[in-house]
């Protein structure tokens, strides 16, 4: 597939470029910020969803933990085949735009660290 940048102008002073999008799939982008349990539960009810997709799917941490925890959760995403990426920021609007900048698949979902997956969400 041919690679696809799509960029936006708005008044002529903001420019935003979007990512090159290869592959069709879903990207999930979550921010996460010192949550280890309930990013553990989030990313256990992922991995169940993601094995019944038939499209490419990965999931993107956007962690700005303290420094402290931040090998705890590089931990966790390894072990739930999550992509770890440090955030500039602690704010979750932030978190979510890095991991959008990020993302390798053209339909993006963004959800919460404390939340859960349910049945069918991918």
């Amino acid at each position: 597939m041919p690679e696809i940048t799509q960029e936006i102008r708005v008044t002529g002073r903001l420019q935003i470029e979007l990512p090159a999008i290869t592959k069709p799939g879903i990207s999930v982008v979550v921010p996460s910020f010192g949550r280890l349990r309930l990013l553990e539960n989030l990313l256990r009810t992922l991995a169940r969803e993601r094995n019944a997709l038939a499209v490419s799917s990965e999931v993107i941490v956007s962690d700005s933990s303290p420094e402290h925890l931040i090998p705890a959760v590089k931990r966790l995403c390894d072990s739930f085949l999550a992509r770890y990426l440090c955030s500039r920021s602690r704010h979750p609007a932030v978190s979510r735009n890095d991991g959008f900048r990020a993302a390798a698949h053209p339909v993006i979902l963004f959800v919460d660290s404390d939340c859960e997956a349910q049945p069918g969400l991918l």
